[in-house]
C-alpha cells in the first residue's frame, strides 16, 4: 500500500460520518484540520505515527492514531458522549481501505483534558491501526 496513513484517515473519517451516534451530536463537523472558527462540538483527526511492520512476503503497517473531541458544554458529559460514540464507531472494526487492504482499529485510551481557556473539554482518543495487504 503506497500510503497507509492517508487510506486509514479516509476510512476513519468515512466511518465517523456514517455513524448515526456520532452525527447525532456533531452533525457533519468532522475535520482533518478545523478552522479556528469551527463551531463546537466537533471531532478532528489528530496526530499520528506509522511504522512498517513488514514480514516475509507480507506488507503491513502499524499506526498510532489520535481522534480529538472538542466540546464547550460545561462539564465533561458531552465530550464523554461523543467519545463513546466514536469508540462505538471505530473500536475493533475492520475497515476496507482498498481492493486488497484492511485496517483493524483498536481503541487504547481516552484522556479528558480542560483546555487553557477553562471552557473547552478535549477528549484525546488513541487508537492502534493495523493494515495488511492481501
Amino acid at each position: 500500500m503506497p500510503d497507509a496513513s492517508s487510506a486509514v484517515q479516509a476510512a476513519i473519517i468515512g466511518a465517523l460520518r456514517a455513524a448515526p451516534g456520532v452525527t447525532a451530536i456533531v452533525s457533519n463537523r468532522i475535520y482533518d484540520r478545523p478552522s479556528p472558527q469551527a463551531v463546537k462540538p466537533y471531532i478532528s483527526y489528530g496526530p499520528e505515527d506509522w511504522q512498517n511492520t513488514d514480514g516475509v512476503g507480507l506488507l503491513s503497517h502499524t499506526g498510532a492514531v489520535q481522534i480529538d473531541v472538542w466540546s464547550v458544554v460545561p462539564g465533561r458529559i458531552e465530550a464523554k458522549q461523543i467519545a463513546n460514540a466514536v469508540q462505538d464507531a471505530l473500536h475493533v472494526k475492520n475497515l476496507t481501505l482498498e481492493a486488497d487492504a484492511l485496517v483493524m482499529l483498536v481503541h487504547r485510551v481516552t484522556r479528558y483534558l480542560t483546555e487553557g481557556d477553562g471552557l473547552t473539554t478535549h477528549a484525546a482518543m488513541d487508537f492502534r491501526a493495523l493494515t495488511q495487504e492481501s
